[in-house]
């Protein structure tokens, strides 16, 4: 099964390097009905279902935030910058894309 991706909206969320980053689940609010969600990069992160969380990656500090499915990063780094999918109910694809890019905290501008 191949989606097309181009008419997915990217949202972009800029952080920087060691600090707390929550990235808001597209399309979720606290009134959804959320029967099972799934948040991925270029691997599952983390798997809600029915009251049953479990997070695969970095389990030391990323959680889902329980009211709202929330991805949060404590704290993020540099190698999370990726993009993020937030799949829900087994929707086969998710209603944005999130784009995570993670600044270092002394990076210099090389011209």
């Amino acid at each position: 099964l191949f989606t097309d991706v181009t008419t997915i909206p990217l949202q972009t969320v800029l952080s920087e390097a060691g600090s707390n980053v929550t990235l808001a689940c597209p399309g979720v609010t606290e009134h959804s009905l959320v029967l099972m969600l799934e948040w991925r990069s270029h691997v599952k992160l983390v798997e809600y279902m029915g009251e049953s969380t479990t997070v695969w990656e970095h389990r030391h500090r990323i959680t889902l935030l329980p009211d709202t499915f929330s991805l949060h990063f404590h704290p993020v780094t540099a190698e999370d910058s990726a993009e993020y999918s937030c799949l829900v109910n087994n929707r086969p694809k998710p209603e944005a894309v999130v784009r995570l890019v993670v600044q270092g905290k002394f990076n210099k501008i090389i011209s």
